[in-house]
């Protein structure tokens, strides 16, 4: 009571307060009977919004993942799969993963967990010891690790071949420029993009070994480039609610083993979001889909389109496509914000069925 009024108070019980699977409210209805006679009597209704805690970490359903590829396995080809589990609810449940010991031959999707080679393997340094982590986004970070052994079947002679660039072809970007988005509950160590460059007409991983990356402009530090493969990781805690909200760097690819570098430069766009806004993953309308195409279509043919939504309003609601696996890496590709999928390459029946 305070003064002449008087106020209820409510309290928890021995008995635990659960938040509902559907996260509706608890509803209760108070009466306010008074001393007079008759007595009158007021009901109002109290909505109580239970908040859930970030109680448990991401665990892994093994402790140890192991796999065993060929020495010449080809860039972005998915080799293992982990897989981890969270029991909270909502944005406490939603992890990402993350190399916890940075690799120039592995890279892995923050999103599914899928390993990819992004380096030149070598029989001789078989195996391949990974750290892999993952971060839930709720407050506090709960952070669990595995690991993952990745062994090389056979030595293939000659392999892996010495860089052979050619002088004369510049080299390119031809994904550049390059643009994502940065969360503040974003790990560090978190995979942001993967970049490559080419030259015309060579595709190979002896080329790629011949190119080295490297990042400048303010506030660089933030971002880390991997000199060798091009892996764009996280490499420190960002906050929306700081002043830096957007990383504008320059990438940089320089052919070596050449008498006059060749070098290729294309931009590099990070706008740092709100964690609070992104509440939900987006969701495709379909999840499979079956297309048939000629094999003499031409390069830049669109094949099909896919479709997300994401129920987050701004810019964490705007779906952004990319191909992140299968064998047709290199032959399709799909535009970022259309979901078009184009042919990239010749298509050859023999080799692809």
């Amino acid at each position: 009571m305070v003064g002449n009024r008087r106020y209820l108070t409510l309290e928890t019980t021995n008995t635990p307060v659960v938040r509902p699977v559907d996260g509706s409210p608890i509803v209760l209805i108070v009466a306010a009977v008074d001393g007079g006679v008759p007595s009158l009597s007021a009901t109002a209704q109290i909505r109580i919004a239970v908040v859930d805690t970030n109680m448990h970490a991401p665990r892994f359903l093994k402790s140890n993942y192991e796999a065993i590829i060929q020495e010449n396995t080809q860039f972005r080809v998915t080799v293992l799969a982990i897989h981890a589990t969270d029991l909270d609810r909502g944005v406490n449940g939603e992890f990402y993963y993350y190399l916890k010991e940075p690799s120039p031959y592995f890279a892995v999707n923050p999103s599914n967990g899928r390993i990819w080679v992004v380096g030149e393997l070598n029989y001789a340094q078989s195996p391949y010891n990974l750290k892999i982590s993952a971060q839930d986004r709720g407050l506090p970070r709960r952070t669990s690790s595995t690991t993952a052994t990745i062994r090389i079947r056979s030595d293939i002679p000659d392999y892996p071949q010495a860089p052979i660039p050619i002088a004369d072809i510049p080299i390119y970007f031809p994904k550049g420029p390059y643009y994502v988005d940065i969360f503040e509950n974003y790990p560090v160590g978190g995979l942001l993009t993967i970049v490559k460059a080419e030259q015309e007409g060579i595709e190979t991983n002896a080329l790629n070994a011949a190119i080295r990356y490297s990042l400048s402009g303010d506030n660089d530090d933030y971002i880390k480039i991997d000199p060798t493969n091009g892996v764009i990781t996280l490499a420190k805690n960002v906050d929306y609610e700081t002043k830096l909200k957007r990383f504008e760097l320059k990438i940089t690819a320089t052919l070596q083993g050449v008498s006059s570098a060749l070098s290729s430069s294309t931009e590099f766009k990070a706008d740092v979001q709100d964690s609070s806004d992104n509440q939900y993953r987006p969701v495709f309308n379909s999840q499979f889909k079956h297309v048939t195409i000629n094999e003499n279509v031409p390069i830049g043919h669109t094949v099909t389109t896919v479709s997300a939504t994401d129920n987050d309003v701004g810019p964490a609601g705007e779906v952004i496509y990319s191909m992140v696996d299968g064998t047709g890496l290199g032959i399709f590709e799909i535009g970022n914000s259309s979901g078009i999928v184009k042919t990239a390459n010749f298509l050859d029946y023999e080799k692809q069925t």
